[in-house]
């Protein structure tokens, strides 16, 4: 049998006009004339695009419907210091937010220690942070404030070695008409073993540049104890 165009059952050869359908999957387009549209790769959609000669391609998705898409993972070596250096710096208006899921220890021996975290941009800014933290074994709550400071404290010790746990951040960037030129917005909850269950809010800005871009993270331990190897830190970021 011959191949045919879609829904072309009553044309006759001699008013057969454009090309034939070759493959499994193929459809056709339209410009001036007709012209075959090629089967795109497992998992692609049909994304129609004006740019293209026949109105329409065959595009992989973002993942989360084109709101929250992975970044990169980062994974600890044995070091009192974690530095997560984005393999392409991340402009302030390609993303709403940017979240952050540390997975680890952060004190894998000696004294009880906090994890402090830097937000690393172009420019040197000032964080101004306040975190509220409540201890589900004591029943206890602190609160803590501090400013012209470069790191956030978000996991607090609250016995010896092997504090560990998950800790999930929020980035949330503002440009603000005022002395304090784009501001970032910071938010973290943290939960775990021999640790003080915490989270917390603050932010951080540039009262002289604007902040145009985030470089990536520094997670310091706070007394110099080692952080896990394998602790693991993926980065995504939210679009819409």
């Amino acid at each position: 049998m011959g191949k045919k165009f879609i829904g072309s059952a009553a044309l006759t050869p001699s008013s057969d006009s454009g090309f034939d359908l070759t493959t499994k999957g193929d459809t056709h387009g339209y410009s001036d004339t007709n012209a075959r549209i090629p089967i795109g790769s497992n998992d692609q959609v049909l994304t129609a695009d004006s740019a293209q000669a026949l109105g329409l391609k065959w595009a992989t998705p973002s993942v989360g419907g084109g709101n929250m898409e992975f970044i990169e993972r980062f994974t600890a070596t044995a070091s009192s210091t974690f530095t997560c250096t984005l393999s392409s710096s991340l402009a302030v208006g390609n993303f709403v937010k940017m979240v952050g899921i540390w997975n680890g220890k952060w004190n894998a021996s000696g004294s009880a220690s906090n994890l402090e975290l830097q937000i690393v941009t172009p420019v040197e800014t000032i964080d101004a942070g306040y975190s509220w933290a409540a201890n589900v074994l004591t029943s206890s709550s602190t609160f803590t404030a501090g400013s012209d400071v470069d790191n956030f404290t978000i996991g607090a010790s609250a016995t010896a070695a092997a504090s560990r746990g998950n800790i999930m951040f929020e980035l949330t960037h503002l440009s603000v008409p005022s002395a304090q030129n784009n501001e970032l917005y910071f938010k973290w909850w943290q939960v775990g073993t021999n640790v003080q269950q915490a989270w917390g809010s603050g932010f951080t800005y540039q009262n002289e540049n604007a902040i145009t871009a985030i470089n990536g993270f520094i997670f310091t331990n706070g007394t110099g104890n080692n952080i896990e190897s394998g602790t693991t830190l993926d980065v995504y970021k939210v679009t819409s």
